[in-house]
């Protein structure tokens, strides 16, 4: 049984393993076969694994269950790490430019100060994760949930935000110049100080006081938005009968 050690922070305390971080590092190195490499990930318990500072990119992670893994500061550049579970796992830091993180979980995870710029997180839970200074320049994340997420200041220009949730999330000072943020749900957000130059909204979901809430939110874009999309009420929710309220270009 791998040893273990207690990682301290002002939140919580973590078990995080080194052992399993080492035994990973050396799967990868030993170059295995794709079918004996899956069946490994798969039967072995990876949870906790100590891996900060490692260089895993190009790594071929799918379906890997790193739940609570410590990856700060990690390369993980290009890696495929599609299906994979990341819940609460720290990636503080970690690079993640152009991996595959499609249908992955990461409900919880610390991705502050994380580089992503075109990476691919199609249908990935980030729900609850804190994304704060973090890089997701020209990423592609059509379908993934933020849902209550700490955004604030992370850099997402030019990324592809079609269908994405973003209810309840922490957007302000988020830089989404030149976005689609096409039929993203945008209710309950904060939006201050944020950039929202050419931004496409069309059909976003908004809240009823939304115009209200630019005023107080005043993001760079604010004028371009109001000039070329309406507030409509065009539909009610058939869960609790509510109006719902999108954006619809002009």
């Amino acid at each position: 049984m791998p040893y273990q050690y207690i990682e301290a922070d002002s939140l919580s305390e973590k078990s995080c393993s080194p052992g399993r971080g080492q035994l990973l590092q050396a799967l990868v190195l030993m170059n295995i076969d794709t079918g004996s490499f899956a069946r490994i990930k798969q039967n072995t318990l990876f949870a906790g694994a100590d891996l900060r500072g490692a260089y895993l990119k190009k790594s071929d992670l799918s379906g890997i269950n790193l739940e609570g893994a410590n990856l700060k500061e990690a390369d993980l550049s290009g890696a495929n790490l599609k299906g994979a579970h990341l819940g609460g796992a720290n990636l503080w830091g970690a690079n993640l430019g152009a991996a595959n993180l499609s249908n992955t979980d990461l409900n919880g995870a610390d991705l502050s100060w994380a580089q992503l710029n075109e990476a691919t997180l199609p249908l990935a839970n980030l729900n609850g994760a804190n994304l704060s200074n973090a890089q997701l320049i020209k990423s592609e994340l059509i379908g993934a949930t933020f849902r209550w997420a700490q955004m604030s200041g992370a850099l997402l220009n030019e990324a592809n935000l079609t269908g994405v949730s973003l209810l309840g999330a922490n957007l302000s000072k988020v830089n989404f110049s030149q976005a689609n943020l096409s039929d993203t749900d945008l209710r309950l957000i904060d939006l201050s100080e944020a950039d929202i130059f050419g931004v496409v909204f069309d059909k976003a979901s908004v809240d009823e006081k939304w115009p209200e809430k630019l005023e107080q939110w005043r993001p760079s874009g604010m004028k371009e938005l109001r000039e070329n999309y309406s507030v409509v009420n065009d539909s009610i929710s058939t869960v609790d009968k509510r109006k719902i309220y999108h954006l619809i270009k002009k």
